[in-house]
């Protein structure tokens, strides 16, 4: 009898196991650049790059996003550091699994670089010096890390993935090639070796 019972139990609530899987993956939707005319001007003017991100995913309602980044200096990787601090409500999910940000790059001089993350409710600055000898202007910043399709790409859930990379491009036959250096699938941990990418930037995102 308590098998029986046991077995109907299951059946009762099977279908609302299925219906609510657990998440891992989800869609990540990209767009670079900037949405009119007049913005894309005077970004061009300030040499201001921008990429927008959004999820979408109410399967993922309250999850916490979590970001690192890693400098990479002649083939040496610097130690990964926590890029979004303590405060970690500023950086959740909303109750429909949504979060939209935007981040902004540019040669603020010569000696030095700045990156700006843009969440709903907090800002997050960095710098960096270039490497020596380098074009602070031939630096950018660049999301084809991942293959988007009609400006999604799949993501995993739970798991550290390469969300941009700020880079100097990879040079051959005279010209600058970044879309090449992205889409290698080769680690950027072996960008140096195999590209000679002397100096990049590595953002990683994990979905909590």
């Amino acid at each position: 009898m308590r098998v029986v019972l046991t077995a109907l139990l299951w059946l009762l609530l099977a279908p609302a196991y299925a219906q609510t899987p657990e998440a891992s993956t989800t869609l990540l939707t990209n767009q670079e650049g900037y949405a009119n005319s007049e913005a894309k001007e005077m970004g061009s003017v300030l040499g201001v790059e921008k990429q927008h991100f959004e999820l979408s995913d109410p399967r993922l309602a309250g999850r916490v996003l979590h970001l690192t980044y890693q400098e990479f200096r002649e083939g040496v990787a610097q130690p990964e550091q926590d890029l979004l601090g303590k405060d970690r409500n500023r950086f959740q999910l909303d109750s429909a699994g949504r979060v939209a940000f935007n981040v902004y790059a540019r040669a603020a001089t010569d000696t030095r670089l700045e990156v700006r993350f843009f969440f709903p409710t907090i800002g997050k600055r960095q710098q960096f010096q270039p490497l020596p000898g380098a074009v602070a202007a031939d630096y950018s910043l660049r999301a084809d890390i991942q293959a988007y399709k009609k400006q999604k790409a799949t993501v995993p859930v739970g798991r550290k993935f390469p969300l941009l990379v700020y880079t100097l491009p990879y040079v051959k036959d005279g010209f600058l090639y970044y879309c090449d250096l992205a889409q290698s699938k080769v680690p950027p941990a072996e960008w140096f070796k195999k590209f000679g990418i002397r100096h990049f930037v590595v953002y990683q995102l994990t979905i909590e």
